[in-house]
């Protein structure tokens, strides 16, 4: 595995990394800024990266603008990225989450539990490439959501879910909806339209909570999942209601350009 870690302070950005190489025997890199990593990130010299761990302690509003940035482009939009930080607040927690972090690492840690954060990290990253668009699908996969706002991948939302429960954070409604006769629509569908149904769906449920602070993913087999502030209780059925309504005057279509009633 080949690591970027960025963290302002070179003392003990050198120490990490030498920590890194030695215990876990991975490959790691260091950047001394933001700027700096976002440049190695693009630079086909030191490409490719199979994680990045930054420290938010140092500039968190940096690490968000960094780490939103790097989910924008297709090329770091899967990328697996951790950070570090002190703050597992649930504010800091939904902050990092929504920017596109895949987990968080609370500090302080020892780096056998980091190595063990990487080693996951890696193994449950999504495969390197973009598919093509005749590639078949999985029914269950979980699929990448790219237009719609609050979309975080299904690995980083159970990490959410489980760095809530660890620091004590109760109280989170978490609720569930799907697309009745997925399974139809998968059949009838091509692989690129079916994707594009499932973002579709995705942008479209996204509107339905315009003023509710939530994180929402896409779990595979027409399931989407929210996790919602503590704040707001939804009343599921009439959400459900707006979202089909909303999903009718949406102009989704099948492979021939025709209505798909979702």
């Amino acid at each position: 595995m080949r690591i970027l870690a960025v963290k302002t302070d070179p003392v003990v950005l050198e120490v990490l990394v030498e920590l890194l190489v030695d215990r876990t025997g991975y490959d790691a890199l260091a950047a001394l800024t933001t700027q700096a990593a976002e440049a190695m990130l693009n630079d086909p010299v030191t490409q490719p990266f199979d994680c990045i761990l930054i420290d938010a302690d140092v500039d968190q509003a940096e690490t968000l603008r960094f780490v939103t940035g790097l989910r924008a482009h297709p090329r770091h939009a899967v990328l697996p990225v951790l950070v570090l930080t002190s703050d597992v607040s649930k504010t800091a927690l939904d902050g990092i989450f929504h920017a596109g972090a895949t987990d968080i690492i609370a500090k302080p840690f020892e780096i056998s539990a980091l190595g063990g954060h990487l080693a996951l990290a890696g193994h449950t990253a999504p495969p390197k490439g973009k598919p093509r668009l005749q590639d078949p699908i999985d029914l269950h996969a979980a699929l990448s959501i790219f237009e719609a706002p609050a979309f975080i991948p299904r690995t980083a939302f159970e990490n959410y879910a489980k760095q809530l429960s660890r620091h004590r954070h109760g109280g989170s409604p978490v609720f569930a909806f799907a697309i009745s006769d997925i399974d139809a629509l998968h059949r009838r569908l091509s692989p690129f339209a079916f994707h594009c149904m499932i973002n579709d769906v995705a942008e479209v449920a996204a509107t339905q909570m315009p003023d509710v602070p939530h994180l929402l993913t896409y779990a595979g087999a027409g399931v989407f999942m929210a996790a919602v502030a503590d704040t707001w209780h939804p009343h599921t059925a009439p959400l459900a209601v707006a979202i089909t309504l909303a999903l009718r005057s949406a102009n989704i279509c099948d492979d021939a350009d025709g209505p798909l009633q979702i």
